[in-house]
């Protein structure tokens, strides 16, 4: 297989066609929806115990009004009475009934059942592990992006055989779903080497039969050639 062995110092092919690697729909969308529950989450966590970074004030209240529909809780802290509107509707409650308190020792009046608070850390550690993993996607698609568009500019291309095509069905588009291909190439030392390309929408059902070409353009790095970016362009869809 003829290997051409031209460098790219800009983002253009022969034919002065643009090519710069596409921006995958999941790598932006998924960084986006975890760092969104991750806020959503921490809103909530502050809502349920807007005090729970500090040591909590704990004593027991009194239930005075229908436990079925957010029942009202008195308790009292240094001889000061306090009302608290919790938010639960526990079947297991009863007028009168004593209930565990967790206060805030810096306002009193700050406070939640103790089953209040532990689900505010709770949504606290949800929100803490979405923003991370949202970060550290977002960190990872993005410097993934950066490595492919420089092995576009300063890379060596190759056009590459195609051998399978794999569709992920859990991933679609209306009446198309993520189409991945697989190609290989042999470089000068006669190493063979495989890629795959991103994805594209594509009808259920296409096989190599279906691809309009047999062969696709495969950047890559002439040091590190598992650095590559596969142009799919040729395929359609996006």
């Amino acid at each position: 297989m003829e290997i051409r062995q031209e460098l790219y110092p800009t983002e253009s092919t022969p034919g002065d066609r643009v090519v710069r690697p596409h921006v995958n729909l999941v790598a932006v969308v998924l960084p986006i929806v975890l760092i969104g529950m991750g806020l959503l989450f921490g809103v909530i966590s502050a809502l349920l115990s807007p005090w729970y970074l500090g040591s909590p004030g704990l004593t027991t209240g009194t239930i005075v009004s229908s436990p079925t529909h957010h029942a009202a809780i008195e308790y009292t802290v240094d001889g000061a009475t306090h009302t608290l509107q919790t938010q639960d509707n526990n079947p297991n409650w009863t007028l009168g009934q004593s209930v565990d308190i967790a206060y805030n020792p810096r306002n009193p009046a700050q406070a939640s059942t103790t089953t209040d608070r532990v689900m505010g850390l709770v949504y606290g550690g949800v929100a803490a592990v979405c923003l991370l993993a949202g970060l550290v996607w977002g960190a990872f698609s993005l410097r993934r992006w950066q490595r492919e568009r420089a092995v576009i500019r300063s890379g060596q291309s190759v056009e590459a055989a195609i051998t399978a095509v794999t569709q992920q069905a859990s991933v679609h588009q209306g009446n198309k779903i993520m189409t991945r291909v697989t190609c290989v190439w042999t470089t000068p030392d006669r190493v063979e080497h495989t890629a795959r390309s991103q994805g594209r929408f594509m009808p259920r059902g296409t096989t190599l039969a279906d691809l309009p070409v047999t062969t696709m353009t495969v950047y890559y790095d002439p040091d590190d050639p598992a650095k590559y970016y596969v142009d799919d362009e040729v395929l359609g869809g996006r």
